[in-house]
């Protein structure tokens, strides 16, 4: 029992430790990337960039999430449909936010980096928000909804025999 306590801590440590490294990891990416830009072209790219980390690191933890919760039929069809409603607001938020975006130089060159920029910025939101669902909540917490506590979380990970 003691082993097998052990290897679920170190797991959910290694666990917890990738995904609180990744946002610092993304920023000082940004800045190293931003700070070499020396045209708007490369300030665009920079962004894009970003953005692609960002979508990836979405995508990672969005399947972690249903890996965590693979037990729960409900859970996950609810998380796809979450997932598929976020997109459509992070769409409909991008046109709100730029409206003219699809008439040719409304915005001038900037515009690509500006789309980038934004994008990642709610990528970045829903990875935090989905994170919650790997991080447990504590014991007693009666509002948590479907999270996990920490330690359902610890028994999920445990390798299955």
């Amino acid at each position: 029992m003691q082993a097998r306590l052990t290897f679920k801590m170190k797991t959910t440590f290694l666990l917890l430790l990738s995904l609180a490294a990744a946002p610092l990891i993304h920023a000082s990416e940004q800045e190293s990337c931003a700070c070499g830009a020396a045209t708007q072209s490369d300030l665009s790219s920079c962004a894009s960039s970003d953005y692609q980390q960002a979508d990836a690191e979405l995508n990672r933890v969005y399947q972690a999430v249903r890996d965590a919760y693979s037990d729960d039929g409900l859970f996950l069809e609810k998380l796809k449909q979450s997932q598929r409603a976020w997109i459509t607001l992070r769409d409909a938020d991008l046109a709100l936010e730029y409206p003219h975006m699809d008439e040719p130089g409304y915005y001038g060159s900037v515009m690509p980096m500006c789309i980038a920029d934004y994008q990642a910025s709610l990528t970045w939101q829903r990875v935090d928000y989905l994170k919650r669902w790997l991080e447990g909540t504590q014991e007693g917490d009666v509002c948590s909804g479907s999270l996990m506590t920490e330690p359902e979380l610890l028994e999920q990970r445990e390798p299955k025999q």
